[in-house]
């Protein structure tokens, strides 16, 4: 997926190479990994982030790509990024891992009952998906089911009073933020 924070455009790949764009096109500085780039990139405060499937996380200048930081993760693909607060997190197989975003060092690391596969933020806390979807307060490291699955589920959207999950076997269903209320509310193939 392409990231765009004006003036620029993030793009990895799997030739290992990441590229900042200028808008018109044209390449303003490029990064070599050493191996190759599947996840999205992840811009704040004029760094982006970004992992690779060699373990690591890298932390650049924007405007420069200037390495700022590397840290290497505990499983060779890091799921992609989230920033909630004031930290940087990712999936490493069965662990959450927090990371300081200016000096890239770990600030916690959370077990998890499943691997994480896909990450997303809500109302501060961290949901991952795999054969069940869980929420989970990376301040204290309290994780909990949301939605015991039949998974595994590959995404998941919110909305203002619901949300989407799709499966592996392209269902889709809808569920209400009201936890007493957690039952399917429409299932289609």
């Amino acid at each position: 997926k392409v990231i765009v924070k004006d003036p620029y455009l993030f793009i990895g790949g799997w030739n290992f190479d990441f590229f900042c764009f200028r808008l018109d096109g044209s390449i303003n500085w490029k990064y070599r990994a050493s191996f190759r780039i599947v996840e999205n990139a992840l811009v704040h405060n004029n760094t982006v982030y970004f992992d690779a499937h060699d373990s690591y996380v890298y932390a650049l200048d924007a405007p420069t790509g200037k390495l700022k930081w590397r840290y290497r993760a505990d499983y060779d693909q890091p799921t992609e990024m989230l920033l909630i607060g004031n930290e940087l997190i990712f999936g490493s197989k069965d662990f959450l891992e927090v990371l300081d975003p200016q000096s890239g060092k770990r600030i916690r690391k959370i077990k998890t009952p499943q691997i994480v596969d896909r990450l997303y933020a809500w109302n501060n806390k961290c949901v991952f998906v795999y054969t069940n979807v869980y929420i989970v307060d990376t301040k204290t490291g309290k994780v909990e089911v949301l939605i015991p699955g039949k998974g595994p589920y590959f995404k998941i959207a919110f909305g203002k009073q619901r949300f989407i999950v799709t499966d592996e076997n392209t269902g889709v269903y809808g569920y209400s933020f009201d936890p007493k209320l957690q039952q399917k509310l429409s299932g289609t193939q």
